[in-house]
């Protein structure tokens, strides 16, 4: 079986070559062995290129998920930093707030404390006068009437009312700030603020809703520079 015959693609004797394979296509088993062997070796070259190509590919491939792992991670530990400090700043200024709202509680009740307390007092003292007064009014002996009578303090109150109720909005500007610096609430019409320039130039900023993040220059702020007049 040293010859091949490539008509049948298979093995055959020599004679069978002479015989009824005497017209087909036939060589040497070994010819059709070195040809083969270096079909093989293209194949394999071409194999191996294509394993490489695809190795070096996957490489890049788990690079990048690494890259993106690594960054998403970075970018969760950076806004939790971010997040953290600005709930304590939050709450600092909150406790911050709360502390100047109590503060300034305590100054409005004590304004109001005082002539409270007085006006109490006096109510006291009028309805002691008055209970005498009528206890006096109701008696029968005329006796009594005429001897306590001089005795009794007859005078007639001089109290003017000056008590001037505010209006009942006392820390609700507090909130409505708090809520504006909370970017809760938007401006809607035409708004304006007047502006006291100094010597300075004041530098005004406006933001609005579809305001992108981030970017080219599209994202910065519509500002202007104010200066005073000449």
């Amino acid at each position: 079986m040293k010859m091949f015959c490539r008509t049948d693609q298979q093995s055959i004797c020599y004679l069978c070559s002479m015989d009824e394979h005497k017209d087909h296509d036939t060589v040497s088993a070994a010819a059709e062995r070195t040809e083969r062997q270096s079909e093989l070796g293209r194949r394999r070259q071409k194999i191996q290129k294509g394993l490489q190509d695809r190795e070096r590919d996957l490489k890049l491939l788990q690079q990048e998920e690494g890259a993106i792992n690594g960054s998403a991670d970075k970018a969760v530990n950076d806004s939790e930093k971010i997040f953290t400090e600005l709930i304590r700043l939050l709450e600092k200024r909150s406790s911050d707030v709360n502390q100047q709202i109590r503060s300034q509680q305590e100054t409005e009740v004590s304004r109001v404390r005082e002539p409270q307390e007085r006006l109490e007092q006096e109510i006291i003292e009028l309805k002691r006068k008055d209970h005498e007064l009528k206890q006096l009014s109701d008696t029968k002996d005329h006796n009594q009437i005429l001897h306590n009578y001089p005795s009794l303090s007859l005078s007639e109150s001089t109290h003017s009312s000056s008590i001037r109720i505010r209006p009942l909005r006392y820390f609700e500007d507090v909130t409505a700030c708090v809520s504006q610096v909370l970017s809760r609430e938007s401006l809607t019409g035409r708004c304006y603020w007047e502006v006291e320039l100094g010597g300075r130039a004041v530098g005004v900023a406006v933001s609005y809703k579809d305001i992108s993040r981030a970017g080219d220059s599209a994202s910065r702020l519509q500002s202007q520079v104010l200066r005073p007049p000449q």
